[in-house]
């Protein structure tokens, strides 16, 4: 059983597409390309490489774009033609496409411990992850690196964490942050997917909002064991940008994966470190074990005032 199996069904596009994202959103250039340098079948295919990643048109009409061309000209989107000349799963056909050769790793799959829902016993699943090290070593390569240092975003508090850690690496650091949060799904909300997703505080302006995802969980599926194992993952991530070492093994020491063969060449990274971590509270209690508003050892961990100290402060 895979438990990223309905997010990775909502995602899959956004994974296809990113590299084109990273380029439009973070680049000088109002496109990752100069379309007049472009042979006029390769910028055609661009141009509606981009369309799709900015969800200007669904993918169902690229391909219906794609095969009228083809029809004109034999060779211009063949492999595109022939494979969406089926109503079925057209929109999957199309973004295989596309994505092929793209600038991305596949994901990472680890062995996470999950409650089984049937037996209620911790069992090892295998998790998606999109890697920290390499959605940064893409940002670069796609992007802009002055705009991703940016720190006019940051408050206080985190840019003086991003000094403090620059000043003990002794070298520039992209700041890191942590956003995770709860979706409810299911066409009553009955159940809740548990994403973790990547932020860089320091962009302003159409770039403030932007996040990535990393992995994501139902859950029901997820207790203290299931963070534990996520945040050991997310660590060795993390380290790895902290060092500016490529790995030469898994995050728990074995060997790569017949998945991982792509991961075994060194690539560049750029160095980083972590200084934000924006959750809500009841994900901060279940995951770092902050105090809950509703205990006696506390209300939060700024201060040591306690539930009794508070009440009748504030009418209800």
């Amino acid at each position: 059983m895979h438990c990223l199996s309905v997010w990775l069904k909502i995602s899959l596009g956004s994974w296809d597409c990113l590299h084109q994202l990273a380029q439009c959103m973070l680049s000088k250039n109002k496109r990752p390309y100069d379309p007049e340098q472009q042979e006029p079948r390769r910028r055609l295919r661009r141009n509606l490489q981009d369309l799709l990643a900015k969800n200007e048109l669904p993918a169902n009409r690229i391909g219906e774009i794609a095969r009228d061309v083809n029809r004109v000209d034999s060779s211009s989107f063949a492999d595109i033609a022939a494979t969406t000349a089926s109503t079925s799963h057209e929109k999957r056909n199309v973004l295989r496409k596309f994505k092929k050769n793209t600038t991305w790793m596949p994901v990472y799959w680890a062995q996470i411990r999950c409650t089984d829902t049937k037996t209620k016993e911790l069992k090892p699943q295998w998790i998606a992850f999109k890697a920290i090290h390499e959605i940064v070593h893409v940002l670069k390569k796609l992007g802009d690196v002055e705009t991703l240092m940016n720190t006019d975003g940051m408050d206080p508090l985190t840019k003086q964490h991003l000094d403090e850690c620059q000043a003990e690496a002794q070298t520039e650091l992209l700041g890191l942050g942590i956003w995770t949060d709860g979706t409810p799904c299911n066409w009553d909300r009955s159940e809740t997917i548990e994403t973790v997703s990547l932020s860089i505080p320091g962009l302003t302006g159409k770039h403030a909002a932007m996040r990535i995802p990393v992995t994501a969980l139902p859950a029901k599926n997820c207790t203290k064991e299931t963070w534990i194992d996520v945040c050991q993952v997310i660590k060795w991530f993390l380290q790895i940008l902290a060092t500016g070492v490529w790995p030469t093994c898994r995050h728990d020491g074995s060997p790569w994966r017949k998945t991982d063969a792509c991961r075994k060449k060194p690539r560049e990274l750029m160095r980083a470190c972590l200084v934000e971590i924006r959750a809500d509270w009841d994900w901060m209690t279940k995951v770092w074990g902050l105090p809950a508003h509703n205990l006696l050892e506390g209300i939060c961990w700024k201060c040591p005032c306690t539930p009794s100290q508070v009440t009748g402060l504030f009418p209800l």
